[in-house]
């Protein structure tokens, strides 16, 4: 028995080891991605000009109730915004019995790169506001913010970043997908029927479509059956991962690491962070942001129910951009332009730039 012990302490040691190594390895390598300290520097200067997405958030910073008139006319401002960038913009419309009547819901979608792209990299938000009868609720964080982040990104992309890449970069065969999403809210307690209308309703449609825009037809593989047929691909199968931003631009600024499927990507920007304050080009903050040393939650990730999840279900490599714990001014009337911290925003803004622009690009040969 004590022979069998040591060995099994033996093996154990050996398998951490191993373990240890191929982290520090696989860390290592992705910090050597991140970009060249130039172009970081020229992301941070182009992101101290904040009044386009201020003006973004003002026309989006209002109670935004699904189906009401000012919920229309943020829905109708941000795919103006989007098709004026240059972007291909749709809309999947639907309407749906609620708990509280039929309800008319519109995901707003826009694609940066399409022609160029095999796969897809997938940015996202809710753009409605819940309902509270007792006091106005803006929702700037709750996503009020995090959708004029979005817009800021489509702009980056179609000024910065050109049909060509960059100057020192090159476009990789990847499009970026922005998808503002409807209906994120309960319109009473939330319930898996009562909530993510928008998100589950384009996960099932992205299911069934095929790449082509197609619809998926069951009756051609009873017709043609055979085993080395490879199933047709959908729109769901282009996504690379998805990267949802929510409760963004207030105090409460802590993100952790909370899938194992996106890890790599946590890692990158908790490098291009670290990269930033190594420039002082950032503030001094007890706790950063992103820190890949952070302990891992992947045991919450089950337990925040957003718009991600119908897409997670479905195998979707997910990124969840969230604080946690939430902010304070959480679903209160507190959540208002008020609580916004631009310092916050503009850093946010300057790491996902960073992030994106890592992610579709790559060096010129």
């Amino acid at each position: 028995m004590k022979m069998v012990s040591r060995r099994y302490q033996e093996a154990s040691r050996l398998a951490e080891m191993i373990f240890l190594v191929l982290f520090l390895s696989f860390t290592l390598l992705d910090a050597a991605k991140v970009l060249p300290r130039t172009e970081l520097r020229q992301i941070a200067q182009e992101s101290t000009d904040l009044s386009s997405l201020k003006n973004h958030f003002e026309q989006i910073a209002v109670v935004r109730v699904v189906d009401s008139a000012e919920h229309a006319r943020v829905g109708d401002y941000i795919a103006e915004t989007l098709k004026l960038l240059g972007l291909e913009v749709s809309v999947d419309e639907f309407s749906q019995e609620t708990l509280v009547g039929r309800k008319f819901f519109r995901n707003i979608i826009a694609d940066w790169n399409p022609r160029n792209a095999n796969d897809l990299i997938v940015l996202s938000a809710h753009y409605d506001s819940k309902v509270f009868d007792d006091f106005p609720f803006i929702a700037a964080t709750d996503s009020a913010m995090p959708c004029a982040m979005l817009l800021e990104l489509a702009e980056y992309l179609t000024q910065s970043v050109t049909g060509d890449g960059t100057e020192k970069r090159q476009l990789q065969h990847v499009g970026t997908r922005f998808v503002f999403f409807d209906g994120e809210e309960a319109f009473l307690d939330w319930t898996d029927d009562d909530s993510l209308y928008g998100a589950r309703h384009l996960a099932s449609l992205w299911e069934q479509q095929r790449a082509n825009g197609q619809q998926n037809n069951p009756e051609d593989a009873e017709s043609h059956p055979s085993e080395d047929c490879e199933k047709p691909s959908t729109e769901l199968s282009r996504i690379r991962y998805l990267v949802l931003l929510d409760l963004l631009g207030g105090p409460a600024s802590v993100f952790y690491d909370l899938y194992t499927s996106t890890s790599p990507l946590y890692i990158i920007l908790s490098d291009i962070e670290q990269q930033y304050h190594k420039l002082k080009l950032f503030s001094p903050r007890s706790q950063r942001f992103f820190s890949k040393s952070r302990r891992k939650l992947y045991h919450v990730a089950s337990q925040l129910k957003d718009d991600h999840k119908p897409f997670a279900d479905r195998g979707v490599p997910t990124l969840h951009v969230i604080p946690v714990p939430f902010g304070s001014e959480w679903h209160t009337e507190a959540d208002n332009a008020d609580i916004i911290d631009y310092q916050i925003v503009r850093e946010l803004t300057t790491i996902f730039k960073a992030f994106l622009l890592h992610e579709v690009t790559e060096p010129r040969e």
